[in-house]
């Protein structure tokens, strides 16, 4: 039915990307988790035993997006999602993500907009809330822009796509640049409800690859409330 493709650079985060996987409603589903590291490899086999998995190690000298193309390429199944190591994926994620694509007939699915969490602050906003349950196409000759972005943390689609556009050797931006080639290509891309995923925003310097500042997400994003319970989002 779907693959997971996650790849990570802190190793460490391993068995929590197996936990979130193993939470996932849905049954017929499959992880591929590449451990993007030159460092010590976690023992992940025993958590991962009653499950269909592919484990892969690729040094630091390959570029993300060169990682996310060879998972790909591993996948059994011809849909595909991409997940985050350290972000909230709710139980349903994976269950939405599919039959959203499915029932849309989409190329592509994610989510425009999302709940952030502030960790220092325990602060959970809406971002982008009007973003949600739309179809993201070109209109003529209109420019593809930041409104149309989705978030790359929820990229699920057909595994096809990336024979014809793949992702670009680069470890910052390679989604926006794949999201960007696809809707100039004319694919369908569709973005799904807020719900079931929460972009965990760390306040340690360094930790995001994405350059989005803070202040620039509360501008776009409204209060909801502070809490340190996630699953309020998946309601």
């Amino acid at each position: 039915m779907i693959s997971v493709v996650v790849c990570t650079k802190r190793p460490h985060l391993a068995l929590d990307v197996i936990k979130r996987f193993k939470n996932q409603s849905i049954i017929e589903k499959e992880l591929i988790l590449i451990l993007h590291t030159d460092g010590q490899l976690p023992n992940v086999q025993d958590a991962l035993r009653e499950y269909e998995y592919k484990l892969f190690n690729m040094n630091r000298s390959f570029s993300l997006g060169e990682c996310l193309n060879f998972g790909i390429r591993q996948a059994k199944y011809p849909v595909v999602t991409k997940m985050d190591d350290d972000d909230y994926y709710g139980g349903s994620y994976l269950e939405e993500s599919y039959y959203t694509l499915i029932n849309q007939e989409a190329d592509i699915v994610g989510k425009a907009s999302f709940y952030i969490y502030f960790l220092e602050r325990k602060e959970l906003r809406h971002y982008n809330p009007v973003q949600q349950n739309r179809w993201v196409t070109r209109q003529g000759n209109q420019r593809y822009t930041a409104r149309h972005f989705l978030s790359g943390a929820t990229l699920t689609f057909r595994k096809n796509i990336i024979d014809v556009i793949p992702f670009s050797s680069l470890s910052q931006g390679e989604d926006s640049e794949f999201q960007m080639n696809c809707y100039y290509s004319g694919m369908k891309i569709y973005s799904s409800s807020a719900k079931n995923y929460v972009y965990k925003r760390y306040p340690e310097r360094g930790h995001h690859t994405s350059d989005s500042l803070d202040s620039a997400l509360r501008r776009r994003s409204r209060f909801i409330m502070y809490t340190a319970d996630l699953t309020v989002s998946d309601q």
